[in-house]
């Protein structure tokens, strides 16, 4: 079984195989209740059954609920790879072909757990200090994964890679596994894995992912599906306390003014000049695209209520001559699958809408342009006298 409830927006950010907290008789019960729900049915195939346990009581029985059943492949299936030495994907396509679970070698006792596995999503995002996310864009200018024994990095990152603003934010899955016993040992590789990620051109969330890893609840397996939600802020104040530890990734936090001069290549890697060569023109690329900053001009005396991030409007939901009250929604932009609303600062009057529905507006790029007026109170303009 895999515990899955680190997530944000109901999106998985990281999984563990097996359920560290969770006592053993619950854990009988719900492998139990899985496959009789799956002989019920008939179910002949590789396939997830997902409950909801309930932490929140105290009592000698385990409380849980059946949520639903995923027939296919999880995002997360990495972890369940590692730590029974089953490949998944092969096992489902000889089981489609007609081989039976003797056939291939699966077993109760060769399917046993052994040690944990932990799998990080690294998402194209940015956090704010305040808590709020958004989407990353860019090209990728350097992306050197971490690997060795016990680690694992599925992705499609390269660099030159420019990003794709239609598709899901994820980016790479780092999986690691560690064969003891204890869960802090594979906490700790898993935070050592990410410091070896080297990612450059773009923001990512290596650095939440660090301090979730980092903090107490998470090695205590006190973790519940609103946990990230409601700790979001705290975790970005929190900040990195990793240090970097990919060669590369040490190398771009060195200053300018270092005294060193020209590439700094390893010169015992007979790849390292044409890593460094497509890194550069990744870079020159990236560059060379970039716009100059916009000049947010518009109407005299407005304000112009610019994209957060890059992405496609969804709806524009005023009009020209419009009275907005003060945090009225003005338009809403989606991006990765998130969308985002775009608020009036203040009370005012519309005077300019430069985007409409459909369209791909860049960020920073301004959408709709509000004359702030003193005299507006709750949408209505008001004679200056106190009622």
């Amino acid at each position: 079984e895999r515990e899955c409830s680190v997530q944000r927006r109901y999106q998985k950010i990281i999984e563990v195989a097996p359920a560290a907290g969770l006592p053993d008789d619950a854990r009988e019960n719900v492998i139990s209740a899985a496959l009789r729900l799956a002989k019920k049915v008939g179910y002949s195939s590789l396939g997830t059954f997902e409950f909801l346990v309930d932490t929140s009581t105290e009592s000698s029985e385990t409380r849980f609920v059946f949520l639903e059943a995923n027939a296919r492949l999880q995002v997360e299936h990495t972890i369940t790879e590692e730590v029974t030495g089953i490949d998944l994907v092969r096992a489902q396509i000889q089981i489609a072909d007609g081989a039976s679970l003797d056939n291939i070698g699966i077993t109760e006792a060769s399917a046993a757990p052994s040690g944990y596995a932990i799998q990080c999503r690294v998402n194209m995002e940015s956090l704010a200090q305040d808590g709020t996310i958004k989407p990353s864009f860019g090209t990728i200018s350097a992306y050197e994964p971490p690997n060795g024994p016990g680690v694992r990095t599925d992705g499609f990152g390269y660099a030159g890679y420019k990003i794709n603003t239609s598709f899901d934010s994820l980016l790479a899955k780092v999986i690691t596994h560690s064969r003891s016993n204890q869960f802090d040992d594979a906490i700790r590789k898993a935070i050592r894995a990410l410091s070896e990620f080297r990612l450059e051109g773009l923001s990512v969330n290596i650095e939440l992912l660090q301090a979730i890893l980092n903090h107490t609840d998470f090695a205590e397996s006190r973790i519940h599906t609103r946990w990230l939600d409601d700790n979001l802020a705290v975790l970005a104040e929190a900040g990195n306390r990793e240090p970097a530890l990919n060669a590369g990734a040490i190398a771009q936090n060195v200053s300018q003014d270092s005294g060193y001069a020209g590439a700094r290549v390893d010169t015992r890697d007979p790849m390292a000049l044409f890593n460094y060569d497509a890194e550069v023109k990744a870079s020159q690329n990236s560059s060379s695209g970039s716009d100059s900053d916009l000049v947010n001009q518009g109407p005299d005396g407005s304000t112009a209520l610019v994209a957060p991030i890059q992405g496609t409007i969804v709806s524009i939901d005023v009009q020209n001559g419009a009275v907005v009250e003060k945090n009225q929604p003005v338009a809403v932009i989606e991006a990765m699958k998130m969308e985002h609303v775009i608020v009036a600062p203040e009370a005012g009057i519309v005077r300019e809408i430069t985007m409409s529905a459909g369209d791909v507006v860049r960020e920073n790029h301004p959408i709709v342009f509000v004359e702030e007026r003193d005299d507006l109170q709750g949408g209505m303009a008001t004679d200056g006298t106190e009622s």
